[in-house]
């Protein structure tokens, strides 16, 4: 995979896939059921949307502090980068 041509018919091919499929994994996993598991009492059924949404009553938030700096830090690390251009522009014209 050292190939500059491969990864960029990797790039080609995959990302714009990628970028489809992902947020419909995400979608589908947000709704779908997760059932009571007897061995697991710590764990709460339900949706994931749901469940993170609108906790039911007793549920511990386990959630991380929103970090305001490190994000602003991330910000400026990526402020100069565009995300739908991954590829030059002439790669898209092979023949």
């Amino acid at each position: 995979m050292d190939q500059l041509s491969d990864r960029i018919a990797l790039y080609a091919i995959y990302i714009p896939l990628l970028r489809v499929q992902i947020p419909s994994f995400v979608r589908t996993w947000n709704h779908h059921r997760i059932r009571n598991q007897p061995n697991r009492p710590h764990l709460v059924p339900g949706k994931p949307y749901m469940n993170y949404n609108f906790p039911a009553t007793g549920v511990e938030n386990q959630g991380i502090k929103f970090n305001i700096e490190i994000f602003k830090r991330l910000q400026e690390d990526v402020q100069d980068w565009d995300v739908d251009k991954y590829l030059l522009p002439e790669t898209y014209y092979w023949t």
